[in-house]
C-alpha cells in the first residue's frame, strides 16, 4: 500500500524537532556538509552536549574542546562570528584560568548563553531555511509519509494555537482559566489533523455519531509525552440549555459516567481575573484494568455560555492546587486528565456535540499507540451517544435550574450576562 497523499506545505518544519528524529537530522547534516556549512549545527550539538554534561572534568574538557575547535581563528571549523564575542568567550577562558584547571569546570557554565542563540537563529534562518526547500529534503518528506512528517513538523492550523497549548503549569491552576476554554474551543476545528476512527463507507446514511483521533501537539515543546486526544461529535433529540443542565446536574453522573466515582468536595466562587469563573471541586475514582492500581484525580469542573458560538461549555481538568487540602492516597495513581462537553444550540429540541478529550493514566506504552487510540475510541464514542440517549431518556429527575455545575452557570451569567442582549465570547 503506497504512503497516503498530503501537502508537505502545510506543515511547518521545526529545527529542535528534526534534531530528535535521527534520520532527519543526519539529512540534514549531509546537507549542511555539501554546502560547507555544518560548523553552526555541530557547534549548537556540542553545546548542547556540555550543558547536559554532570561530570565536572568532563564539562571542562567539552568547554576547551568546542573553544579550540569553533573558536579559534583559522581553526577547520571556525564559526563566523563576530569579534567582540570570540573576545568574550577567550577573556572569560582566560580569567578562570580554565586552561591551567583541566580537572574540574572553573570557568561559568553559561558562558555560551551569549554567542548560541545568535548561531543557532542564523542557521535557522539561512542554512536551515535553505534544507527545508531543497529538492533533497522534500522527496525525503513525501517518501517517508506524513505520519513521518509529523514528528519534525507543526501543521498550518496549529500554529495560531502555539500559545494557548497546555504546560504543567496549567494543572497547578485550582480553577478553570481563559486559556483553558480557549484551548477546548481551538479542538472544534476540523482541520486539526483529526482522524475518523471509523470512515464512513461509501454510500452509508449519516451517522448519529461520530469519533476522532488527533496526533496534534497537545502540550508545549519539551513537555512529557506524545498525547493522543480524542473528539466525539454527535446530534442529540433535545435542547443546548437542558443537555447542559443534565450534564452538570451530579445526580446525572452514575449515568453519564458509570465507571467513575465522583465525590464533590467544594465549589470555589469565582472573586477576580485569577479566579473570573465559580467552579466544582470533585475527587474523581476510576479503575483502568482488573488487577491494576486505581486511578484518582482531584478535578475542577465548570460550566460556562459562549452566546456568540451558541454553546454551553463544559470543562473538566485535573488538578494538584488542592493536595494539601485534600491528599492523594498512596496507593493510587494520579492522573491527569482534560475533558470538555460542548453543547451548540441546533433548535429547540435539538443540539449537537463536541467532546474532545485526553487522559495521562501512566500507561503511555499503550495509551499513546495511535492503533489502540482508534480501537479504544471506536467503542468510547458509542458509549458517549449512548450514555447521552439514557440521561435524556430520564431527564425529568436531572432538569434542575440549581443542581451541582449549574451554580457555576448561574454565577457565570450574573456576572457576565446581566440581561438579554449581553454578549459573551473567547477569541481565539
Amino acid at each position: 500500500m503506497g504512503k497516503k497523499k498530503f501537502n508537505l506545505q502545510h506543515y511547518e518544519v521545526q529545527f529542535e524537532r528534526v534534531l530528535e528524529v535521527p534520520e532527519a537530522k543526519e539529512l540534514l547534516h549531509k546537507f549542511l556538509q555539501k554546502n560547507l556549512t555544518e560548523e553552526s549545527l555541530l557547534f549548537t550539538l556540542d553545546v548542547n552536549a556540555f550543558k547536559a554534561e554532570r561530570d565536572t572534568k568532563k564539562q571542562a574538557e567539552k568547554l576547551l574542546s568546542i573553544v579550540n575547535e569553533y573558536l579559534v581563528r583559522d581553526s577547520e571549523r571556525e564559526l563566523n562570528m563576530e569579534d567582540k564575542e570570540r573576545e568574550y568567550i577567550n577573556n572569560v577562558i582566560t580569567e578562570s584560568k580554565q586552561r591551567e584547571k583541566l580537572d574540574s569546570l572553573v570557568a561559568p557554565a553559561t558562558i555560551f548563553d551569549r554567542l548560541y542563540p545568535k548561531i543557532l537563529n542564523e542557521m535557522k534562518q539561512d542554512a536551515f531555511a535553505r534544507f527545508i526547500r531543497s529538492a533533497q529534503f522534500t522527496k525525503f518528506a513525501y517518501e517517508k509519509g506524513e505520519e513521518f512528517v509529523k514528528q519534525i513538523a507543526i501543521h498550518q492550523s496549529l500554529l495560531d494555537i502555539q500559545d494557548i497549548l497546555i504546560t504543567p503549569k496549567d494543572f497547578e491552576s485550582g480553577t478553570i482559566t481563559d486559556k483553558d476554554v480557549k484551548f477546548v474551543l481551538s479542538l472544534q476545528d476540523d482541520g486539526m489533523g483529526w482522524v475518523s476512527v471509523r470512515p464512513t463507507k461509501e454510500g452509508e446514511l449519516e451517522r448519529h455519531q461520530y469519533s476522532y483521533v488527533s496526533n496534534a501537539i497537545f502540550r508545549q515543546e519539551g513537555e512529557s509525552g506524545k498525547c493522543i486526544i480524542a473528539k466525539h461529535t454527535g446530534n442529540l433529540p433535545i435542547s443546548a440549555r437542558e443537555m447542559a443542565m443534565i450534564v452538570g446536574n451530579p445526580l446525572a453522573d452514575p449515568v453519564l459516567e458509570p465507571k467513575i466515582k465522583i465525590n464533590i468536595l467544594k465549589v470555589v466562587k469565582a472573586e477576580n481575573n485569577d479566579n473570573k469563573y465559580t467552579c466544582q471541586i470533585t475527587h474523581n475514582l476510576f479503575p483502568i484494568a482488573p488487577l491494576m492500581k486505581m486511578r484518582e484525580s482531584t478535578v475542577v469542573k465548570t460550566l460556562l455560555h459562549d452566546t456568540e458560538r451558541r454553546c454551553y461549555i463544559r470543562i473538566a481538568k485535573s488538578t494538584v492546587a488542592y493536595r494539601d487540602e485534600y491528599k492523594p492516597n498512596k496507593r493510587r495513581v494520579q492522573a491527569e486528565i482534560y475533558s470538555s462537553w460542548i453543547f451548540y444550540e441546533v433548535s429547540e429540541n435539538k443540539c449537537r456535540y463536541v467532546c474532545p478529550s485526553w487522559a495521562d493514566v501512566h500507561m503511555h506504552d499503550i495509551f499513546n499507540s495511535e492503533k489502540f487510540a482508534i480501537k479504544f475510541n471506536q467503542s468510547r464514542g458509542v458509549a458517549v451517544h449512548e450514555m447521552f440517549l439514557k440521561a435524556i431518556a430520564r431527564k425529568d429527575e436531572f432538569l434542575s435550574e440549581t443542581a451541582g455545575e449549574m451554580e457555576c452557570l448561574n454565577d457565570f451569567k450574573q456576572r457576565f450576562l446581566p440581561d438579554q442582549n449581553a454578549v459573551m465570547t473567547w477569541t481565539l
